[in-house]
């Protein structure tokens, strides 16, 4: 009786690929809150504020708030805010691929789909975690970038911030009476310092 593999008759092998393709979208941000000393109306502080960032570069939008690239993130200050948000977002496509053998009967459509439906199983298993591990990359991706410009919004929203609180005092001490002098500095600790003399 020879050797090998023998089927019955009547017994057909069945194989069955199952591709499956998906795609994974990672939005990661960073808030950054401008922190300004109440010396103004809060309205007439937020006009200068965003007076000065326009003369960054900023743009203003349609709905009132102001946007800048860097890098490849997108910095947003919406109306009425004081909190920057840094985005960035990412995509990816993603893939996997199952094979399964078996056999069945000529006539047993139904167990050749369920062979089908294994592989289908099996594909679907393998792209849930290729999405985990796209997503994975994604989010450090977002990170990474992120990091790369967070040191430049940090140091302009500092910027900003001193150029607004200096104009917000020389607006107030107008308003309590004529300014005899104006003196800028650093104090010990590295912060900004502006003396004004009002003449009452």
């Amino acid at each position: 009786m020879p050797c090998g593999a023998r089927l019955e008759i009547g017994w057909i092998p069945v194989r069955k690929r199952v591709q499956r393709d998906d795609e994974v979208h990672a939005a990661d941000h960073l808030d950054v809150i401008v922190k300004l000393l109440p010396i103004l109306e809060q309205d007439a502080q937020d006009e200068i504020l965003r007076e000065e960032l326009e003369k960054r570069g900023w743009i203003r939008q349609p709905d009132g708030s102001l946007t800048k690239t860097f890098g490849d993130a997108l910095a947003t200050l919406p109306a009425g805010s004081g909190t920057i948000r840094l985005a960035v977002e990412d995509d990816a496509s993603v893939s996997a691929e199952a094979e399964v053998s078996g056999t069945a009967r000529e006539e047993d459509i139904a167990a050749q789909d369920a062979i089908g439906e294994r592989a289908a199983a099996e594909a679907e298993n393998k792209l849930a975690r290729a999405k985990q591990d796209a997503m994975a990359g994604l989010v450090q991706k977002n990170l990474d970038r992120i990091l790369r410009v967070e040191q430049d919004l940090r140091a302009e929203v500092a910027e900003v911030a001193n150029v607004t609180t200096k104009r917000s005092l020389q607006r107030r001490a107008a308003e309590l009476g004529a300014i005899e002098s104006m003196r800028e500095g650093r104090a010990a600790d590295g912060s900004y310092e502006l003396t004004i003399t009002v003449k009452t």
